[in-house]
This record gives C-alpha cells, structure tokens and sequence, in this order.
C-alpha cells in the first residue's frame, strides 16, 4: 500500500517539474524593471569601448564593443536596436547585438583600411527603468590616416515652415568616390561632421522615415556643397551650412484665388509654394475688364518684398508732410514778425533762410519705386530667411473700381521645385467701400428738442406766449373756481412756459408769491387766484350757498376784503370753525 503511494507521488512530482520549469524560463525571457529598492534616475553612459577612442589599429572584421555603467534594456525608446547605432563611413547595414554588458556592433566586410571610423550611440538608448542617454556617443578611431580636425556642421529646416527637424539623416557624399559619411541631427536639428577628410563633398539630407538609409522620392530632402580644401591637402577647417527640406513635386503651380488688398495691389493665391529667393520678373500678369480700362501691372512681388516697399513708402509721405508742415510754419512766422514790426525790415524773414515752395518739395525724399525683383530678398523674416509662401503681390498703376468684374491672367509661374509653366485666369472684382459710420451723437441732438425757454428777439420783444417748450406745463382750460381741486395752481390760459412763473405786474410784489391778474390784491405768502370767486391755496372749495362744511373758509371778494387805510380782522377762533353761518361780517 505504502509503495503505491509513494509510486503515486512520484509520478505527480515528474508531471508538475516540467511546468515549473516552463514558468521559470518564461520569467526569465520576460524583461521587467528590477523590484525592490530605490528608483533609478540616473542615465547610462558609456564606461568602455574596442577599440579604444581615438586609436589607430589595423583593418579588423571583429565587432566593436560598447559596455555601459549598467546593464541596458535590448529595447530603445525609439526604432530598432540596428537603428540606434550609426556607423561613419556606412559600407553597408549595421547589425547591433545586445549583452548582458553592453552593445556589440558589426558591418558588413568589417572595418576597412584608409578610414576615420565615427561610431555614434543615438539617445535611445535606455537602461532597465527607462532612464535613456542624455546625449549621443561618439567613438572615433582610425583604420590607418590621421585624424584631421575638420568639420562640416550645421541646421536641418523644413523648407516651408522654417522650423528644424530632428532625426533628419545627413550624408556627406565625397566626389568621385562612394565613401559616405554619415550623421543624425539631433532634437534641435543641429548635425556635425567631425574628421572629415580634404575634398569636395555634397551634402544630402532627408528624413528617413521609413529608415532605410536612402532618400525616397515622398521624402523631403535637400542638398548642399561643402568644399574642404578642395586641393586634398590636410586642412583645419569649420563650415556651418543650412539645409532645407522640402518634399520633391514635378506639378506646376496653378491659381487659385485673387484677393484685393486694397485699391491699387491684389494678393494673388496659388496651390503650390514659391521660392522667396527666387525674383518675379518672368511672371507675367494681366488685368482686363469688359466695362472700363483695367490699370496695369507695375511691380509683381513676393509678400515680404512688398511689405518693404509699402513701408518705404510711407515713410516717404510722412518726410513730404513734415518738410511741407515745415515751409509753412515758417511762412506763418515771417508773416507774423513782418506785421508785428512793419517798420523794422529786419524782422522780416530772411529770404535766402526760407525755402522756396519749389525748393521745399524737391527736398523730400520721392516715393520711392517699386523695389527691383529680389531686392526685398534681404528682408528676412525674423532675422532669418524669408519663408515660403503660396502668393505673391501685384501692384497697379490704377485705381481698381468697385463693383466692376476684372479678369487677371498668371503666366510663367515657377515652384518652389523648380517647376516652371506655372499660371491660370480667374475672375476678381473689388467690393464696394463700407458706408461711412452715422453721427449718433450729432442725430440725437438733432433729436431732442433743447430743454431752454425760447430767446428773446433782438429788440427785446419777449418770445410769444403761446411758444411751449420741452417739460412745459400745458395751458389750462378755463374752467370753473369751483371745479378746481385742493392743493393746485390755476395757470392762465395764456401764461403756459416750461417751469416758469407768469410776469408779475409792476406794482405787484410778494414774496413767494403768485401775483393775481388784478393790480391791487397783494398778500404776503399767499396764492392769488385769477378769479374774485377761485379758493385759495390749500382749501377745499365751498359749495353754492351757506352750507360751509368744517375745516374750510370762505374767501370774500377782493375788493371787500382790503381796502385802502383800513385792516381786516378774522372772526374768533368760535365762529371760524362753526357750523353755523357766521354772525356777523368781517370789517
């Protein structure tokens, strides 16, 4: 029984080996950052190389070997590991291995005699938590020349937005020879080439995209000469170079659109770039119109040339007006000093210090011409070369009229590529002028009657009674005393004038007073009604007869009430507030 089960066991212990085997060579394969301690942030560098740097040894076909201070990830973080090491001069693809200590690289045929061999790590190289090279590697030895101290440098741009490209591959071709040297821009665009040999080189460069080391047709791509001493003697020489890429296109340019920039220039669009460097003098322009004499081409322009002739230009107009302002001036002073001292000649302007109007106007600067093709070239672009652009400006000798239909024609065109036979025929016509803005101040003045009472006429005569103005108080209607409420002023139908009082007669003066229309009432702080019978002010008017209610008094005739020499006195306190009629009468 015991055999069985140790026979049992056994055989378990044979079937689950295998796949613990199995999980542990899958764990390995699998490459992962280190677990446990403190994070790594320092990148790995380059502690050792075979050959040594700057060493001359014989043709070898071995690889050479890179160790670094700690061991590498076998993935970059860009491309692939053949990409990541760029040998100069190339003979053919480079093969990268991986180790537990390093980088070993080979080439095909090995390591040639009669060389300075370039061997360059890109930063993309990185260790195992992701900490990549700060920047690339350079590994110089020689096969058998010396190392002479020359170098090519320099920007990749792309041509048509001025901005540097990384990664752009540089091949600095040697004539007459298939030796090639090679090098990488970095994140700036900057390239070196250092320990070139004496000669004539030309420089192509390219982005790879499709990293196969050569410059594909949809590529953008340029080149440039570079002469080291030409002679092929040693030398000690450093040029920097631009080179502009640009995307290869065998279509000429069309026309697009006309645009008018204003009344004498139009913006003419194309759908393919122009070279800025290159002037406009072969193309030919036409403006034509069916319904009246179109004005012809003066200047044809790139966008930055133009911009520089519209600012010559202004500033010629401004030296005019300012040397014009200046004659005046000078005229109005010698006319001055010639009436303020009409006896002393003296005073008078000189007229050999004053310039004649003919003197004056010759001395401003004239408008300056149009600028010659290519003068503007020298006007870059933030202190750069001028970007490509996809128009071009034309100047006229004419107004264009709004509204009219014009046809312009583009002839002998040439791209940015070089491709010439470029043109078309589109039609343009210049919109009508914005009508100019409404016075909305001066409209609602005109709008709003003023708020003054009317002048008087010259002669004094005062303005007619029946002239109201704004915020007036209408004219009442005549109207009975009685039907008059409490707490109101009766206003003559004549005497209507905005917030005002009536004149008062010349014999009528009160104070804070109302003047009545008679001539001989005068009360002191009273309301005089136009009428004998109207109620004063704040009373409440009695009803026909003798039914006078409380808290009202009636209001005798005038005439009665005063008379001249004599005073009147009011009933007692009793009889005012009675119900009762009074006894007796007020002397």
């Amino acid at each position: 029984m015991s055999a069985a089960v140790g026979n049992g066991s056994t055989a378990r212990a044979s079937l689950l080996l295998p796949a613990l085997l199995a999980a542990l060579m899958a764990g390995c394969a699998r490459e992962a950052t280190p677990p446990g301690g403190p994070p790594d942030r320092l990148p790995p560098i380059v502690i050792l190389s075979e050959p040594d740097t700057f060493s001359t040894v014989e043709p070898f076909r071995s690889p050479v070997t890179l160790r670094f201070s700690e061991r590498i990830s076998e993935r970059p973080s860009a491309g692939t590991l053949d990409q990541s090491v760029v040998v100069s001069p190339a003979s053919g693809e480079v093969r990268v291995s991986h180790g537990r200590e390093g980088l070993t690289v080979r080439v095909p045929g090995g390591f040639e005699a009669g060389h300075v061999y370039r061997v360059t790590v890109l930063p993309v190289i990185q260790d195992m938590f992701g900490n990549s090279l700060q920047e690339p590697f350079e590994l110089f030895f020689s096969t058998g020349p010396e190392f002479t101290p020359n170098v090519v440098a320099g920007s990749v741009i792309d041509r048509l937005t001025g901005e540097p490209l990384r990664d752009a591959r540089v091949d600095a071709a040697v004539a007459g020879s298939d030796v090639v040297h090679t090098a990488v821009t970095d994140s700036t665009g900057i390239f070196a080439l250092r320990y070139l040999p004496a000669g004539d080189f030309v420089l192509s460069a390219y982005l790879d995209r499709n990293r196969n080391a050569q410059a594909d047709f949809t590529e953008p791509q340029g080149t440039r000469p570079a002469l080291l001493d030409g002679d092929g003697e040693a030398a000690d020489t450093a040029i920097v170079l631009e080179v502009a890429l640009l995307a290869r296109d065998t279509t000429s340019a069309r026309l697009a659109r006309v645009i008018v920039d204003d009344s004498i220039s139009l913006s003419v669009s194309l759908d393919d770039y122009l070279d800025p460097e290159l002037p406009l003098d072969d193309v030919r322009v036409v403006v034509t119109s069916d319904s009246v004499e179109a004005p012809r081409p003066l200047a044809v322009l790139h966008p930055h040339e133009a911009e520089a002739y519209r600012s010559a230009l202004a500033d010629s107009l401004a030296r005019e007006q300012a040397v014009r302002d200046s004659v005046a001036q000078a005229r109005a002073d010698s006319v001055a000093q010639a009436e303020a001292a009409p006896g002393d000649t003296t005073a008078a302007a000189d007229p050999e210090l004053t310039p004649a109007p003919a003197e004056a106007e010759a001395a401003a600067d004239p408008p300056p011409a149009p600028a010659e093709p290519g003068a503007g070239a020298a006007e870059e672009v933030d202190g750069g070369r001028p970007t490509a652009q996809q128009t071009f400006i034309v100047i006229l000798d004419g107004v264009l009229v709004p509204e009219i239909p014009y046809e312009v024609e583009v002839s002998n065109i040439t791209n940015i590529n070089g491709v010439g036979g470029g043109g078309g025929t589109v039609e343009f016509s210049r919109p009508a002028p914005p009508p100019p803005p409404e016075d909305t101040v001066q409209a609602e003045a005109d709008s709003v009657p003023p708020d003054t009472i009317p002048a008087a006429a010259p002669d004094g005569t005062p303005p007619p009674v029946d002239t109201a103005g704004r915020d007036t108080i209408p004219a009442a209607e005549a109207a009975p005393a009685e039907a008059t409420p409490g707490d109101t002023v009766t206003v003559p139908a004549d005497s209507a004038a905005r917030d005002t009082v009536p004149s008062l007669p010349a014999d009528s003066v009160g104070r804070d007073t109302i003047p009545p229309p008679a001539a001989d009432s005068v009360s002191t702080d009273t309301i005089s009604p136009p009428a004998a019978d109207s109620v004063r002010r704040d009373t409440v008017s009695a009803p026909p007869g003798d039914s006078l209610r409380r808290d009202t008094v009636s209001i005798p005739a005038t005439a009665a009430l005063l008379r001249p020499g004599r005073r009147g006195r009011m009933p007692p306190a009793r009889n005012r507030f009675s119900r009762r009629p009074p006894r007796r009468a007020i002397r």
